[in-house]
């Protein structure tokens, strides 16, 4: 089997650290597989290079076998790298461009839940400002969102953007006057869509899964209960593993299956591949999801790599596998 692997990282998102540590670690993992790397940078301009020299996306044809994807938010997990790997015909690591742009739009992924009867938080969609669709001041445009979700359900609230990861953006408002100042500064200072989620209190479970590993259709790994500083795992909590990842006691035997059973139904039906990982808060009002990634950070901090560690799994195990299954499927 081909051994030339090709690691897109970088990118034009404000994710472009996370991929690069991603792409670093896949990188070292395939030196110990014994396969070539290809290091291919995108630079925040949105500039193609392989070895420090500029080249053009469409003669990466030519220097590849095989894709592994690492591009973090926008272009990497939107669906823009998939259409066209595909149109290239280029076999690659992560979910196609359908999956891939589904669970990248935070609606979407809503409406693919409760499909599956999965609860997931009540929401507000709040599209970005626009003065001559909306009218008025982007201060007028904040206070009437704001009124209607007050209206909507009962706080706290949490503001996060429509299409981003890594808890880049996010923000817990408690009063109306919180959820107000952050979304006026959410509606000013970023062109993107948002939207307003009921806080749904619980403990916090992060699980990941892993397609055709150690000879089972859909391998889950340990379910982990994530304890953070605050409210929100936040961005620097993830990059530098400040937080703590605990596995569910004995006694949560129900809820590990009813965890690992939603996931994986969720990862067949959706048309996910190689590997993913889930968000769900499991509260008294029952287990909720709140989102599905669909190219989780492997960094050693990241949470997807410590519940890889805790199956004793080895990084170049899993991606020895994954490079094995995405050339046998293209």
């Amino acid at each position: 089997m081909s051994t030339r692997i090709g690691v897109i990282r970088g990118g034009i998102s404000p994710q472009y650290h996370v991929s690069l540590a991603t792409g670093g670690a896949v990188i070292e993992a395939l030196k110990k597989c014994g396969l070539t790397p290809i290091d291919i940078l995108v630079t925040r301009d949105g500039e193609w290079h392989i070895g420090g020299l500029p080249v053009k996306p469409e003669e990466i044809a030519l220097k590849v076998d095989c894709i592994w994807n690492a591009l973090h938010g926008e272009l990497g997990e939107d669906g823009s790298v998939q259409e066209f790997l595909d149109a290239y015909a280029i076999p690659y690591v992560g979910s196609k461009k359908e999956a891939s742009e589904l669970f990248h739009n935070k609606i979407r992924a809503k409406e693919i839940f409760k499909k599956f009867d999965i609860k997931t938080p009540t929401y507000e969609y709040v599209p970005a400002y626009n003065d001559t669709v909306f009218g008025g001041s982007v201060e007028e445009y904040a206070e009437r969102t704001a009124r209607r979700v007050w209206q909507s359900f009962s706080p706290p609230w949490v503001l996060k953007p429509l299409s981003s990861g890594s808890s880049l953006g996010v923000f817990i408002a408690k009063t109306f006057e919180e959820l107000l100042i952050a979304l006026t500064r959410a509606l000013t200072e970023d062109e993107g869509d948002w939207i307003v989620e009921e806080f749904i209190d619980g403990k916090e479970i992060n699980l990941g899964i892993i397609e055709g590993f150690r000879g089972t259709p859909h391998y889950t790994l340990i379910p982990k209960i994530v304890q953070k500083k605050g409210q929100i795992l936040t961005h620097d909590e993830l990059l530098s593993g400040s937080y703590k990842h605990t596995p569910l006691s004995r006694n949560d035997s129900h809820l590990k299956k009813e965890l690992s059973e939603k996931l994986s139904r969720l990862f067949e039906w959706a048309g996910l591949r190689h590997y993913v990982t889930a968000n769900f808060i499991a509260s008294p009002r029952g287990l909720y999801i709140l989102e599905i990634d669909t190219l989780p950070a492997l960094h050693p901090e990241a949470p997807f790599m410590r519940g890889l560690e805790d199956s004793g799994a080895q990084m170049a195990e899993f991606v020895r596998h994954i490079v094995d299954v995405a050339q046998s499927k293209k």
